[in-house]
């Protein structure tokens, strides 16, 4: 639905238009970007005008309404796809999936990467922490016991 409504800001968006339209020389949702690395450039970078609301790339100033543009940034700036999938082998892991599903679901990863992409996040190691306090366990001193008097050895 986001991006149904982000395709209206470009113009009439119609079911037969492709999510990644093509924009050269001017938007045509019939006719589908030149390929991903195009089609994820013009997400991350597609600014909308701040005075009307166009979705436009970004410039100095707005194509519709000519107001400064300069400053806007898109919302995904920076956002790498590579992201994407490291956020998605996270949240597998946090879920209690098995390795082999994250294995078989990410494709290619080792061990190694495994335990590189599925850091357990702070908030996540957190949650857990309250689950042991809960439980009743204590921290401090569960594992100490008071010093017991050493008996006197026995002398024959």
């Amino acid at each position: 639905m986001a991006l149904r409504r982000r395709a209206e800001l470009f113009g009439p968006a119609e079911p037969y238009h492709f999510v990644f339209a093509s924009c050269k020389p001017k938007f045509n949702g019939t006719i589908p970007i030149c390929g991903w690395r195009t089609a994820w450039r013009r997400l991350t970078r597609t600014v909308c005008c701040s005075d009307c609301g166009r979705a436009e790339n970004p410039g100095v100033q707005c194509v519709r309404c000519e107001a400064d543009i300069s400053e806007v940034r898109s919302p995904l700036h920076g956002l790498r796809f590579h992201d994407l999938r490291h956020h998605a082998i996270t949240e597998l892991a946090e879920s209690g999936a098995s390795e082999q599903t994250i294995k078989a679901m990410a494709g290619h990863v080792s061990e190694r990467m495994l335990k590189r992409y599925s850091h357990i996040r702070l908030e996540a190691k957190r949650l857990a922490m309250q689950g042991l306090s809960a439980k009743g366990y204590a921290t401090n001193h569960a594992t100490k016991t008071q010093e017991q008097p050493v008996a006197p050895a026995a002398t024959h």
